[in-house]
């Protein structure tokens, strides 16, 4: 892998996902995990004492309830040992493929101009989103158009258990049906056997993101516990 300098940082999407939900420690180990993930470009281990030493000060006992706190809260991912954050890994294979494309592009000679459009639309920094001025409304005018409603997502959310985060879900939903039936989808939820106790249940954002309508039948007693659920 290529060294990534630099990875894309959304502040909205940072509050959406950790405003109001995290504590003072979890938000702090929280976002040190991120940053040590974006500078190693790897999963980091799941070791609190080499944590502390990130932190001035810092008392071991509440690194540990921190990461455990923000792995119930499913923030944070730990696998074989190591933790993982899935927003960081999504954008560092994203910074990756920048610097895949930038390089094939700079032995074909430059980026085409095409290419180069696409990028900065992707980016938010393109020239026109900057000069470009706002389209004049009047009393009977919104900004915006109203939103189209979302094929199968009321019934997905009406039969998915864990009623928090319907933004997020419906984000991710949308995202879903781009390759697979909502007929699908609903089903699964449908036939999911999930864990009796809530707060061994994902958030219907984290189900989805898992693509977890693939999953087969749980193994054991009939219903998700709490290996399953992490």
């Amino acid at each position: 892998m290529s060294k990534v300098r630099y990875v894309d940082f959304n502040p909205a999407e940072l509050l959406a996902d950790t405003a109001g939900e995290l504590t003072i420690d979890e938000f702090s180990v929280y976002w040190m995990i991120c940053t040590l993930i974006y500078r190693r470009r790897e999963r980091i281990s799941d070791d609190a004492e080499w944590l502390k030493g990130k932190f001035k000060k810092a008392d071991v006992r509440r690194i540990r309830s921190a990461i455990d706190g923000l792995i119930a809260k499913e923030k944070v991912h730990q696998s074989d040992g190591k933790l993982y954050v899935n927003r960081c890994e999504t954008e560092l294979k994203r910074a990756q493929k920048r610097i895949e494309t930038a390089q094939e592009n700079g032995l074909n000679g430059g980026r085409p101009r095409k290419e180069n459009n696409e990028l900065e639309n992707q980016s938010g920094l393109s020239e026109k989103s900057y000069n470009q001025p706002p389209l004049p409304t009047t009393n009977n005018q919104s900004i915006s158009a109203p939103k189209k409603a979302l094929d199968g997502f009321e019934e997905f959310w009406a039969a998915y258990p864990l009623k928090k985060s319907k933004g997020r879900a419906e984000k991710y939903y949308r995202a879903a049906i781009k390759h697979t039936d909502a007929a699908v989808i609903l089903e699964a939820v449908r036939n999911h056997q999930f864990s009796a106790d809530p707060k061994f249940i994902p958030h219907a954002s984290t189900w989805l993101n898992d693509k977890r309508w693939l999953d087969g039948p749980p193994k054991g007693n009939g219903r998700y516990d709490e290996l399953n659920f992490l």
